[in-house]
């Protein structure tokens, strides 16, 4: 199955041979799967994106990023 993958999104992709290398469920006992935890997983991923952003700021990565990006526009300028 083939996914558009955007730089701007976090995602995570997980097919049923991630999950269930063995193999144990038929294919309509993963969809029945699928169709019951969806929205939970999608749920929960965007919880766990902000806590990822929320961390990533407060260890102080965007001030970080911001004053490379800033050092480097001043010696592109040069």
């Amino acid at each position: 199955m083939e996914m558009s993958r955007s730089n701007n999104c976090l995602y995570q992709w997980l097919e049923k041979k991630d999950l269930d290398p063995t193999n144990k469920l038929s294919d309509d006992e993963w969809e029945e799967f699928i169709k019951i935890h969806e929205d939970g997983f999608a749920e929960e991923g965007t919880k766990l994106g902000i806590q990822f952003l929320r961390i990533w700021i407060s260890d102080g990565n965007l001030e970080k990023y911001r004053e490379v990006k800033r050092l480097r526009k001043l010696l592109e300028d040069h």
